[in-house]
């Protein structure tokens, strides 16, 4: 499994792959590391790990700190650990990338027409290394089964602060219930899924609707890849009672204190569901893929009348 001795150099960009590098750094206690990344979130102080921000000098920062590894995720919308991994295997450096979905597994590695790909890949489950075959990715680099790194880390997670300190204004008998919208937008949903966050949140809105109960809150924490102009447009036309956006509130915070977790394909919901949290999952055309179906997590709905039943259900 993980040799991860000597000196480290580890890279992430998206939030699905800086968590688990973060957790792994945790966990393994290791020792010698620099910590590398294009973006900036607010769950990084809950590691106490130093991570600098990337300047493109990916060439310097190799050469000058010299790794004996290189240890990076696999982002869609940075290219970040893609070149970082060319420069490593220029300098005979080892490569390990981690990869913590199951969509576009050699798309993740594919630089300006050219894959860029690690010495070893990492993944959650059997499922995802059968789908990195697929996609041959076994022709270029060792797969393995590691799970997921953050998955662990979350087994031992508590809340530093209190319900009533996190959310003052929600009352005993009001449900909490925390929406997280995939950015399904980004990646051309309506093309490739059938559907986006957008059709959600507008069925969602109708299903509140007719269930009409003032106990309810929602809120909504979105993806930091999100495209906010278009959905607030979507929020704008079809608003929901008693609900409100939220960045502030740490993610953890949001899963373990609500009441129930709505989305689609997000890796939160496998998050949610070490918390043992009510799960829904709302996939409006049931002809598309889902790529979360074999871990059978939550109460799935493809309509609007299915929706309202299993928030009526779960909220019970």
């Amino acid at each position: 499994m993980l040799n991860l001795k000597g000196r480290g150099l580890f890279i992430f960009s998206d939030p699905g792959g800086a968590k688990p590098i973060l957790a792994l750094l945790a966990l393994y206690k290791v020792s010698s590391y620099k910590v590398i990344s294009d973006r900036n979130y607010d769950f990084l102080k809950e590691f106490s790990i130093k991570v600098e921000p990337y300047k493109e000098n990916h060439f310097e920062i190799v050469n000058n700190y010299n790794p004996d590894y290189l240890f990076t995720s696999t982002s869609y919308t940075s290219k970040i650990e893609l070149v970082f991994i060319f420069e490593a295997k220029k300098n005979n450096i080892k490569t390990y990338s981690f990869i913590d979905h199951y969509t576009s597994f050699k798309e993740r590695f594919n630089l300006n027409g050219k894959y860029i790909i690690p010495d070893k890949i990492f993944v959650t489950d059997k499922k995802a290394k059968k789908l990195a075959e697929n996609d041959n990715l076994e022709l270029y680099s060792k797969i393995e089964v590691s799970g997921n790194f953050y998955h662990e880390y979350l087994k031992n997670w508590k809340p530093k602060l209190s319900k009533n300190s996190i959310f003052p204004g929600i009352l005993s008998e009001q449900k909490l219930i925390f929406f997280a919208p995939d950015p399904l937008s980004n990646l051309k949903g309506e093309n490739r899924f059938l559907f986006d966050e957008t059709d959600v949140w507008k069925e969602l809105s109708i299903a509140l609707s007719l269930i009409k109960n003032e106990n309810i809150v929602l809120i909504t924490k979105f993806h930091p890849n999100q495209n906010l102009k278009n959905f607030f447009k979507t929020i704008e036309k079809f608003p929901i009672h008693n609900s409100m956006v939220t960045s502030s509130i740490e993610t953890n915070n949001l899963i373990y204190f609500s009441d129930l977790v709505i989305g689609m394909y997000s890796s939160l919901l496998v998050e949610a569901n070490i918390f043992k949290k009510k799960i829904l999952r709302h996939i409006p055309n049931h002809e598309t893929k889902d790529p979360l179906i074999h871990l059978n997590i939550g109460k799935k709905s493809s309509n609007i009348d299915q929706l309202a039943k299993n928030i009526i259900d779960q909220l019970q």
